[in-house]
């Protein structure tokens, strides 16, 4: 009969072996297909973002749609906004 080391072992090695990916990488040829961005195509990127602009893109969104990484749906911000709205732009 087996012992209980035994059995956590063997369980062990059966979910290492369902959730080890044993297939070999194959790199995705994208290197070179883009056109690499000029100075000037940057810029927008470097503007400074004000809270109407994050008020504006906020109340975009559906209120149900984009699910954060806290886990928080739009909605949630929508109805903090006048709590909170203030701490999101520097």
């Amino acid at each position: 009969m087996a012992g209980q080391e035994d059995l956590e072992r063997l369980v062990t090695l059966y979910f290492m072996n369902v959730f080890t990916d044993t297939s070999s990488v194959i790199p995705f040829g994208l290197h070179g297909s883009f056109p690499n961005l000029l100075e000037e195509d940057l810029e927008p990127f470097k503007a400074h973002v004000t809270n109407e602009d994050i008020r504006r893109a906020l109340f975009s969104i559906g209120n149900y749609k984009a699910l954060g990484v806290d886990g928080f749906q739009a909605i949630f911000y929508k109805s903090q906004w006048k709590v909170m709205g203030e701490s999101f732009a520097n």
